[in-house]
């Protein structure tokens, strides 16, 4: 979350880090680019959070449900 927040408030001052091919260009193209970039940065690490959450929760959900219910065949399967 902290990472998010940061990468929230310093996504233009990492666009421009990335970007500087980009100052020679006329100001609102350099700065709508810089700022389209620091937007899909953002999606890109809230995409990444998203991911991390979701493995993390089924590997740890899902071994203590193993444990919880056992290690038996699923209900209404036959054999």
């Amino acid at each position: 979350m902290a990472a998010l927040v940061y990468l929230g408030n310093n996504a233009n001052d990492i666009a421009d880090f990335l970007t500087p091919f980009a100052d020679g260009w006329s100001e609102g193209w350099r700065d709508f680019f810089r700022g389209a970039l620091g937007v899909l940065l953002f999606i890109g690490g809230l995409a990444l959070a998203v991911v991390t959450f979701t493995a993390l929760t089924l590997t740890i959900g899902g071994a203590l449900l193993r444990e919880a219910v056992g290690e038996g065949r699923p209900a209404g399967r036959a054999r």
